[in-house]
């Protein structure tokens, strides 16, 4: 048995092909405009909005009934004068709610998740908490209360097969109140991952020896760059999987050849690689571990550093955009934070994600600093205020440093993608481009070792793009021993 979905028809008022009720009737009509057809002149704001509340003068709009106060009363819980929901703040009806899950749940698994409903309970946006519970994804709560989902990780990893978002949820707010134990995601979902890959693999010694890099080589490079990072972005991730990838496509070529590791030389690989697309190139830390394990010979992949194809924006463009984000004083912080980054430091999204309030210093005299390499970054103005004021106000939101844009999921930073889609507003569609302008202004500018240095790039790429640029070491020796102000061009004016 299925839902019932609403027929496809053109609607009779705004003329668009879309799920409409009465299809059959002559006038069909898409839920938006049958909403429309209902609305009312709203006692509040003087609109014509859909009815959310009767009273005694006429109907209001949601948005009064939740912004202007018109349910303000005196709390029956907390005895303050705030927006009520049925008769209770939105605090003490959440408080309430919790307090009957806990009446109901399983009492070993609620003395468990004591911390976790506690920090429920204090949401900063109790409105916000109060619908999650209305949410498919609080059915892992439910559960969980209910002792059918074990609290623990292994727990929980059952349970994502079928829920992987909303497990996903509440493992961060589990760890972030100390009902579990912290540990590292990124790893874990790549052993998950490589465990079902290597299955491509017929069972035999080959299977063996791609399962045995991928656990020994490639998750302990993987759990590296959380050390040293904290957590692995997605390119991380993505990257990781890709060398296993290769590894497996590599094989499964071999077997339909009747061959096997043992098998390979120099000319299959050569073969292999320019009969495929350049990820194959990524098979050269494959060979170099099954050398060390003595299963073949001397095997070797040319590094391709070529750089990428795609076209950078022009300056005329990103000073533009630039302009905007620098000098727009109604726009979100943390869009003119990272769009100002991306394109005057050519720093990945991935990168600007997963900054923390620590890597923005302040100095006695006022100077305001950014890390992104291995050294700091003095910000001109009015790069420096935006990232100051960003930076104050998340310490001043959470009480302590942290990520200096924090995600959804508890304990964690804003995903790329987040950023992305933010991005797009200001013309920045996508971020290959802006970096490479960046990068290219950069490199025309400074030498290949300052530019892989403050901003944390290899130095073979930084090289290539300085040479790209048309850049020399002419002046390597006086910026390395003297003083560099700034490692960009000064933001565009607002004139």
């Amino acid at each position: 048995m299925c839902c019932y979905h609403l027929p496809i028809a053109m609607c009779t008022d705004c003329q668009r092909e879309r799920p409409c009720f009465g299809a059959s009737t002559g006038e069909p009509a898409c839920p938006k405009c049958t909403a429309g057809r209902r609305a009312k002149i709203c006692v509040g704001c003087g609109e014509q909005r859909v009815a959310h509340r009767r009273v005694e003068s006429g109907v209001l709009c949601q948005a009064c009934v939740v912004k202007h106060g018109h349910t303000t009363g005196v709390c029956r819980g907390c005895g303050q004068m705030v927006p009520l929901i049925k008769g209770v703040c939105a605090a003490c009806e959440l408080r309430e709610r919790i307090d009957e899950l806990t009446t109901d749940a399983d009492p070993r698994s609620a003395q468990l998740l004591t911390p976790f409903l506690r920090d429920l309970a204090r949401a900063e946006s109790p409105r916000s908490t109060i619908r999650w519970f209305y949410t498919p994804g609080f059915g892992v709560t439910r559960r969980l209360l209910a002792g059918e989902i074990p609290v623990s990780h292994h727990g929980l990893d059952r349970a994502a097969l079928d829920a992987p978002v909303a497990v996903a949820f509440v493992r961060a707010k589990l760890v972030s109140s100390g009902v579990l134990a912290p540990r590292d995601e990124s790893s874990a979902g790549f052993a998950a991952w490589h465990a079902t890959a290597v299955l491509q693999i017929p069972p035999g010694t080959d299977r063996a020896h791609v399962r045995a890099y991928a656990t020994w080589e490639v998750a302990h490079q993987l759990a590296r760059t959380v050390q040293r990072r904290g957590e692995a972005g997605p390119a991380s991730k993505k990257y990781a999987r890709s060398l296993v990838s290769e590894a497996i496509k590599l094989v499964v070529w071999l077997h339909d050849q009747q061959l096997e590791l043992a098998d390979l030389r120099q000319d299959l690989i050569d073969r292999w690689v320019a009969d495929g697309s350049g990820m194959r190139r990524r098979v050269r830390m494959f060979l170099a571990w099954l050398r060390r394990g003595s299963v073949t010979g001397p095997l070797d992949v040319d590094w391709d550093d070529r750089l990428p194809a795609r076209p950078a924006i022009d300056d005329e463009q990103r000073f533009g955009i630039l302009r905007q984000l620098l000098h727009d004083r109604d726009l979100d912080l943390r869009d003119r934070f990272t769009g100002s980054v991306l394109l005057l430091f050519g720093k990945p999204v991935t990168r600007i994600a997963a900054l923390r309030t620590t890597d923005i210093r302040t100095a006695v005299d006022g100077e305001v600093t950014l890390r992104l390499g291995r050294g700091d970054i003095s910000l001109p103005e009015p790069l420096a205020e935006v990232t100051q004021a960003l930076r104050d106000r998340e310490v001043q939101r959470t009480g302590t440093d942290g990520w200096l844009l924090p995600g959804r999921l508890a304990g964690q930073h804003i995903t790329a993608g987040t950023l992305l889609l933010r991005l797009k507003r200001y013309g920045i569609d996508r971020s290959r481009e802006g970096r490479h302008a960046a990068l290219l202004a950069l490199a025309a500018r400074l030498p290949a070792p300052i530019l892989a240095e403050r901003i944390g790039i290899h130095q073979a790429r930084a090289a290539a793009w300085v040479r790209l640029a048309g850049g020399t070491y002419g002046e390597y020796v006086s910026l390395r021993t003297g003083t560099v102000e700034h490692l960009s061009q000064e933001p565009p004016s607002n004139e």
